[in-house]
């Protein structure tokens, strides 16, 4: 099931924009009203509130991420065995894509806050590096430096909330750079978690709150149990105290964590090991339904919220 998340992984949330009348400082988070997520599914990007209510496809896409103030999505474009960062302006349908850069292969890009530059992983020199380009399409510039030749790169990388840095891991070790490309910290990802089989795939998605002082993140289990049940978990890990709390429970596969400071909750994808085991594993069609699920930031308030089954054709 690893494969599924390059395939249905993203899951980027906004709160709801329609106006409401202020809630009582008291209110619990489910009598707010919903945010609205931005799901990837079968290759195409739907916008959906977290009730599962108002679906809509937006367009076909891949690693889709959304900016802060929704007007652009920047997302991978496939052509034949190619792959190539874009973006797409909602306001006007206008899509941009980085086909002139060097190389033939980048994907998994993100905007910066100001929505000028890009960051993405591209392959250079037969090595994954992390790369930028403004959204003019000017200004390639290649940030960090060679990867060891151990994994040959470095993966998934997510600007700081400031825009001033990023962060990026090598599977063994989450990194955090200047703008410019400078080293800032270096932490070993197994230090994070009490795991002995702990690991993360090059899909698998590390960030920093706004204050840099919690990174939030996914990952799990290096060995599958059957039928090819990986229990991937949700985890935040605040650096000054050294503590990291599990979110998702081990009956879940859990992936493409978000966090809402908005209504207080983080969202998540995934799917149960019953529900992994019902699939005919000699069925290559069949695959497993995604649900979306919520969960406050202590780890407790566990709700599946909806299935992958309100998305649909518009």
């Amino acid at each position: 099931m690893k494969l599924l998340l390059l395939l249905f992984g993203a899951l980027i949330l906004f709160s709801c924009s329609k106006e409401q009348q202020p809630a009582p400082k008291a209110a619990a988070s489910s009598e707010q009203a919903p945010d609205t997520l931005y799901l990837e599914h079968n290759g195409s990007l739907y916008s959906v509130l977290s009730d599962g209510t108002g679906a809509k496809k937006i367009f076909t896409g891949y690693d889709a991420a959304v900016s802060n103030d929704h007007s652009l999505i920047a997302y991978t474009d496939y052509q034949n065995d190619k792959r190539f960062v874009a973006y797409y302006d909602s306001r006007t349908g206008y899509r941009h894509i980085y086909n002139n850069l060097t190389g033939d292969n980048a994907y998994g890009a993100q905007l910066s806050p100001d929505n000028r530059t890009l960051l993405f992983n591209h392959f250079y020199n037969s090595q994954w590096v992390v790369a930028s380009v403004d959204t003019s399409g000017t200004g390639f510039t290649i940030l960090t430096p060679p990867p060891s030749t151990a994994y040959g790169g470095y993966y998934q990388p997510r600007w700081f909330s400031d825009g001033t840095g990023f962060l990026c891991d090598n599977l063994d070790t989450v990194f955090e750079f200047s703008r410019d490309g400078k080293l800032l910290t270096a932490v070993a990802t197994k230090s994070l978690v009490n795991i002995d089989s702990f690991g993360i795939s090059s899909s698998s998605l590390f960030w920093l709150d706004s204050k840099r002082n919690r990174y939030y993140f996914e990952g799990g289990s290096d060995i599958d149990e059957p039928p090819d049940f990986a229990p991937y978990a949700i985890f935040t890990h605040d650096k000054a105290l050294h503590k990291t709390i599990k979110l998702s429970p081990d009956t879940i596969h859990a992936m493409s964590p978000m966090w809402s400071e908005r209504t207080k909750l983080f969202y998540f994808r995934g799917y149960t090991k019953s529900e992994a085991a019902a699939i005919n594993p000699n069925d290559t069609a069949a695959f497993v339904t995604y649900s979306v699920f919520s969960v406050h930031e202590d780890g407790t308030g566990l709700k599946r919220l909806f299935s992958d089954s309100v998305l649909s054709e518009p």
